[in-house]
């Protein structure tokens, strides 16, 4: 006689534990926290208190995961997630939204500052080191916060506004935390409305390259010459490279971009090579997400292969400042037996 599983009361609540729970973490997942976040907004409405959510994202998780494999990957969210339960009370929710993203429900608060000293405690729990398998690793979060009532009163309107507090404190240099503010959607279309002229130039192919050049000054010979990128949209014109490329970062279209730079550069070389010009090594900026790409170095090899171009003209060159705020980044070795003169600017 067959029946039906589902219809016992053991395997109902174990199918109504997973639909509502992360599987890796065992915490719960965006459906519980949307339904616990919208009882204490009704909790709080009734008995005028405020309620907080902690959105954070982990700095710098995808480099630790791609080199040091998923499953090292996994067991460090896994502890990560011990910590925030360490961080709050009974009554609190600790949520996995996806990927290295959490977000901390705090479901009665009096003040603001109850808010900021709960983020600040998870900052300094998250920074002490977290030993999985063999590996001592480090890892910061980026956190941002919102309340009910001042920052919403509903709770898709909080979830958003956190997230948009959090890639504030992600722009302003990670492992910190920022309060939700009115004028950071503001900030945040501007950064939507660039990223989509971004992905449009990179179609259109309207970003082209200014050249820099370097010169002895004993002499007043051209020694090299740093490439620029640029970028000019039909509908705005040029735009200012402190404006496009922190966008161009955090979005990922700083490695497509980067790579166009590249070819162009090589080809350039070679075609001003070809019309009889005597040409010298040209620096080509690299971001330091690049620098964790590990397909870099291929890359790097096959546009050499297609233009012909000797390594000794290509140099490529990272700023001071991008090492410093990304300290989980190296080039791995030359691709077959290629290396690569890599430049440190200092960046005032």
């Amino acid at each position: 006689m067959f029946h039906d599983a589902c219809h016992s009361p053991t395997q109902s609540l174990k199918l109504a534990y997973l639909a509502q729970h992360d599987s890796l973490t065992g915490l719960p997942n965006r459906i519980l926290l949307l339904e616990r976040l919208s009882r204490a907004i009704g909790l709080a409405k009734r008995h005028q208190h405020q309620v907080a959510l902690i959105y954070l994202d982990l700095d710098d998780f995808k480099p630790i995961n791609d080199s040091l494999c998923h499953a090292v990957g996994d067991c460090l969210l896994k502890s990560v997630a011990v910590r925030l339960s360490d961080c709050i009370r009974d009554t609190d929710t600790i949520c996995r939204q996806g990927g290295d993203e959490f977000v901390v429900l705090l479901s009665e608060i009096e003040k603001p500052q109850d808010a900021v000293r709960i983020a600040e405690k998870i900052l300094g729990a998250l920074a002490a080191p977290h030993q999985i398998g063999n590996h001592e690793l480090r890892i910061t979060a980026s956190i941002g916060i919102s309340l009910y009532p001042d920052h919403g009163t509903n709770d898709r309107t909080l979830l958003n506004n956190a997230d948009t507090a959090m890639y504030q404190a992600k722009n302003s240099g990670c492992n910190t935390y920022q309060l939700f503010k009115a004028d950071m959607n503001d900030t945040r279309d501007q950064r939507t409305h660039i990223e989509s002229q971004l992905h449009q130039a990179l179609k259109e192919e309207s970003l082209f390259l200014n050249f820099q050049p370097r010169v002895d000054v004993t002499t007043g010979d051209r020694v090299s010459a740093e490439a620029l990128v640029r970028c000019c949209n039909s509908t705005v014109g040029n735009m200012a490279p402190m404006a496009f490329l922190p966008v161009a970062e955090t979005s990922g279209l700083i490695v497509p971009i980067g790579h166009r730079g590249l070819r162009e550069v090589c080809h350039r070389l070679q075609a001003w090579r070809a019309e009889g010009v005597n040409i010298v090594p040209i620096a080509v900026n690299i971001s330091a997400i690049e620098l964790r790409d590990n397909t870099l170095p291929v890359r790097i090899a096959e546009v050499l292969a297609e233009t012909g171009l000797e390594t000794h003209f290509l140099e490529l060159e990272v700023t001071e400042s991008s090492l410093l705020h990304n300290q989980n980044v190296g080039l791995k070795g030359g691709e077959k037996g290629i290396s690569y003169k890599i430049l440190v600017r200092s960046h005032c």
